[in-house]
């Protein structure tokens, strides 16, 4: 994290879908608590896309993807595969960080909801909104994490 390589972050995130629940928890249990805030911020979807995304910012129709055969990069209905695969590895280390009973930042649930818009996962965004209310009574009432819910809903 400390060389800004967004990359070696992506393939080190990976390795999760690898590990026992064991080796996560002794992982989490070893690591600081703020560097796993650090993770969630520098693999933020809006980082991502600037550093890893091969296609940046470019619309791909249907036509074209299957023409080029980028089927590595994007699936069947448009989506890129590397947002889909970030949110389901933030998810499983979301799932790891509240087993060891640590709760999650605004800063951390703003980045799932980004992944969430990214990866076109329309209910995806609805669960970490309703996971947002039970994780923060206290704090339900969010502005920003609101907008970026809005966000990751309308896929924007």
């Amino acid at each position: 994290m400390q060389e800004g390589d967004t990359r070696r972050l992506l393939i080190r995130l990976a390795a999760i879908e690898r590990m026992s629940r064991a080796e996560l928890q002794d992982i989490i249990a070893a690591v600081p608590r703020t560097t796993f805030t650090e993770f969630f911020r520098a693999l933020d979807p809006l980082r991502v896309a600037r550093d890893c995304d091969p296609l940046d910012d470019t619309h791909t129709p249907v036509g074209m993807f299957k023409m080029l055969h980028m089927e590595s990069i994007i699936d069947d209905w448009g989506v890129r595969k590397l947002y889909s695969r970030l949110l389901q590895h933030l998810l499983l280390l979301m799932q790891a960080l509240q087993t060891a009973g640590h709760t999650l930042h605004p800063e951390e649930y703003i980045s799932l909801f980004r992944c969430a818009g990214a990866a076109s996962d329309i209910s995806g965004a609805g669960a970490i909104w309703n996971h947002w209310f039970q994780d923060q009574p206290l704090r339900g009432e969010n502005s920003e994490i609101y907008t970026e819910y809005i966000k990751g809903t309308f896929l924007d």
